[in-house]
């Protein structure tokens, strides 16, 4: 089993086991956390935050790109804000906090780099409201990982 990230507007996709999912999930969120200021982007962060196996089962967690809850008139802040997650994920931010030393993360960052890269405003239809089962009613960080956390808890911490 495990996981597909898509970009049906574009034809890619990331394949990723189970575990891939969980490793790629928990540097961006350590990314996220450090970087998301406004409430669009605390909300991006607590929907990949909500894309826990622990919670959706093992290979429930994929996603399509067109999932994201873009808006046309703020798309070119939205997508910036991804790939500066993306790039800060990139560049080992955090990955200290890890209790394992992710080996094959950075080819599954460069392929989500690039799906979010070709995902352009056409592709944008009607804005549609984020999909967050998990969500907390306030943004909290867990105090081991400083990562935002869903309903149930840290990501990183009820993934070990």
């Amino acid at each position: 089993m495990g996981n597909l990230i898509t970009n049906e507007k574009t034809g890619e996709y990331l394949q990723l086991s189970n575990a891939g999912t969980s490793v790629l999930m928990s540097v961006l969120l350590l990314a996220g956390s450090d970087v998301a200021a406004t409430p669009w982007e605390l909300d991006f962060v607590a929907w990949l935050a909500d894309h826990d196996q622990n919670l959706l089962g093992l290979g429930m967690s994929g996603f399509d790109i067109n999932d994201i809850a873009w808006t046309k008139s703020d798309f070119i802040e939205q997508k910036r804000f991804v790939l500066r997650v993306i790039h800060k994920a990139m560049k080992r931010h955090r990955w200290e906090a890890l209790p394992y030393e992710p080996p094959f993360v950075l080819e599954s960052l460069t392929k989500l780099r690039d799906m979010i890269d070709h995902y352009q405003v056409t592709h944008v239809g009607s804005e549609k409201p984020w999909s967050i089962e998990f969500k907390p009613e306030e943004p909290l960080k867990c105090p081991v990982h400083q990562i935002y956390e869903h309903a149930l808890g840290c990501f990183i911490c009820l993934d070990n």
